[in-house]
């Protein structure tokens, strides 16, 4: 090989050099590195991840310590009791209204209702803990159920509250009541502080009688 060439190679490859060395810098000055997410800040890391999920646990756990809260109030709350006279069992006068100036539970059930039976535990309980501070009135829809299976099932459960009897469907008519269990929460004067139409649970008995006893 002769030695003009062998000049001309190697100045090739010294320009191929140069070219190269060009081109990286243009290259980076525009964008040709890619970061990764990571490296922008822009995806949550393993650690941001975990603080978030602490962040959720906390939130549901303050939410849990909460007091519960009652069910959705019924239309009724604020207005003053309507004059309602019932029967007791002894076929005894008992109004709703006046309770001698304390407060009162008012439930509208039936035999024949599921939920009404479940939530009377709680209402047991509670006149068992209270009965001395708060007036129980149990308004049995009598028009609408049988008295027979009504002994029977009080019989059964060993409650001991008192019962009274609606035979001619007032509580419905003047409480404007289109399902039941209702519950009606007095105050000392007759008005209406809670009015609550379906189930009960333990809590919500429990944080109406903190409420009327506190």
């Amino acid at each position: 090989m002769s030695q003009s060439i062998k000049n001309g190679i190697v100045v090739g490859v010294a320009l191929a050099a140069v070219v190269a060395a060009v081109w990286g810098v243009i290259g980076n000055g525009f964008g040709g590195k890619t970061e990764s997410k990571g490296e922008q800040g822009t995806a949550a890391s393993p650690d941001d991840t975990l603080g978030q999920t602490e962040t959720s646990k906390q939130k549901r756990q303050e939410a849990d310590d909460l007091p519960p809260a009652l069910p959705q109030e019924g239309p009724l709350r604020g207005q003053d009791m309507p004059e309602i006279t019932l029967v007791d069992r002894e076929g005894e006068p008992v109004s709703l209204r006046d309770n001698d100036g304390k407060s009162a539970i008012i439930n509208v059930w039936a035999s024949w209702c599921p939920p009404c039976k479940d939530e009377m535990p709680h209402l047991q309980t509670a006149y068992e803990k209270h009965g001395d501070q708060v007036q129980f009135h149990m308004v049995n829809l009598t028009n609408r159920d049988s008295l027979d299976k009504m002994d029977a099932f009080l019989r059964e459960e060993a409650f001991t509250f008192p019962v009274l009897l609606d035979e001619e469907g007032a509580t419905e008519k003047e409480l404007q009541i289109l399902g039941i269990p209702n519950t009606f929460v007095l105050d000392g004067e007759g008005r209406i502080i809670h009015h609550i139409a379906g189930y009960m649970d333990e809590k919500t008995v429990e944080k109406i009688m903190e409420e009327l006893t506190s």
